[in-house]
């Protein structure tokens, strides 16, 4: 009984072999679309609360106008509406003028492997 041959380190059974290995090179795209809806029709997508500035999350609708008179424990504060944020004829808040989140943004990506 005769043993079979065992075949060569690189674990390849090709005759020439080199086995599979591929030169290394390698490119990938990707395209991503931020806000798809926006991008299918300008009026979807869109965010439409009041803001003073896109990068500072604190927003404030109210702010603290005085007290009325008395010991501290027992005052009562007076909060006032910004009307930066809001019409003060009709209550509707106002939309953001930058509109940065509102609209579509398209990202291409390429990546080259070696």
């Amino acid at each position: 009984m005769t043993a079979a041959a065992a075949p060569p380190r690189t674990g390849s059974t090709s005759p020439s072999g080199r086995g599979f290995h591929s030169t290394g090179h390698q490119l990938a795209v990707q395209l991503d679309i931020f806000n798809f809806l926006n991008f299918l029709n300008k009026n979807w997508g869109q965010i439409k609360l009041p803001t003073l500035s896109p990068t500072f999350p604190d927003q404030r609708a109210l702010s603290q106008t005085g007290r009325n008179a008395g010991p501290l424990s027992q005052s009562i504060p007076t909060f006032t509406f910004d009307n930066r944020l809001y019409d003060p004829a009709t209550g509707a808040p106002k939309p953001f003028d930058g509109r940065i989140s509102s609209v579509y943004q398209i990202q291409l990506t390429l990546k080259y492997s070696f």
